[in-house]
């Protein structure tokens, strides 16, 4: 907490804005998790508001009330982590997404949301909305790709994952990889009944992939066709007497 306060107060001199100083002073006091930190935050707001008034002060103090907001939440988000409330965690990410400038900054903030959406609270379709948010910021972003791929395989969306790995088969640098993105490709286009595109994957990577997974991706394929086609044969006579 006394890092925290120090950060406020540096920032509090640079803007000479005790009002947002005090109103970021306000935030923590309400999220205080024990009578130690409530204590330490109503003094240090006490001894804020018995502070003179700074001289006027003619630069952009949004900027500075920005910054302050951003300190505020990361130390909320670490105090929320503290005591294993995700949920919170995950509120406060999503805050200080929206007040991320840096898109290095927002990418960080928007992945490390993304697991704790999927892994710690199940929430796997804000989970995918979030992925799906930075993407349509860097559509190439291998990393954010393979883990909506991730995510929509295991939320049983497969021909939705299909996608996501034809498009890095395309942009994989290694022919290993887009072999490996191919075979996903291929897998996932057969679990979603689209035989026809997964057999058009398969030929397309092939040569780039293990023969024997290839082979068995293939029979898979013929496997299925198959009882398609016999269940069609079962049908004929039904739709013949009706």
């Amino acid at each position: 907490e006394e890092d925290a306060l120090a950060d406020l107060r540096r920032f509090g001199r640079r803007a000479r804005d005790p009002a947002a100083v005090r109103a970021a002073l306000s935030k923590l006091l309400a999220a205080a998790p024990d009578d130690g930190t409530r204590s330490i935050l109503e003094g240090e707001l006490a001894a804020q508001q018995a502070a003179p008034a700074p001289e006027s002060f003619e630069g952009p103090p949004s900027i500075v009330r920005t910054a302050i907001d951003a300190q505020v939440l990361e130390t909320m988000e670490q105090e929320a982590n503290r005591r294993g409330d995700h949920a919170a965690v995950a509120d406060f990410l999503e805050q200080r997404i929206e007040l991320a400038e840096v898109a290095d900054v927002r990418r960080m903030l928007r992945l490390r949301r993304v697991a704790v959406l999927e892994q710690r609270l199940g929430r796997t379709v804000d989970a995918a909305k979030e992925l799906s948010a930075q993407l349509a910021e860097t559509p190439d972003d291998v990393i954010a790709l393979r883990y909506l791929g991730d995510v929509r395989e295991r939320s049983g969306d497969p021909l939705g994952a299909a996608e996501l790995w034809e498009r890095l088969a395309q942009i994989a640098p290694t022919t290993d990889e887009k072999g490996e993105y191919g075979l996903r490709a291929a897998t996932n286009l057969i679990h979603g009944g689209a035989l026809a595109r997964a057999r058009e994957a398969l030929d397309r990577f092939a040569s780039m992939a293990p023969r024997e997974c290839v082979v068995e991706l293939r029979a898979q394929i013929g496997r299925q066709e198959g009882v398609f086609a016999g269940l069609s044969s079962a049908l004929e006579p039904l739709a013949g007497s009706s």
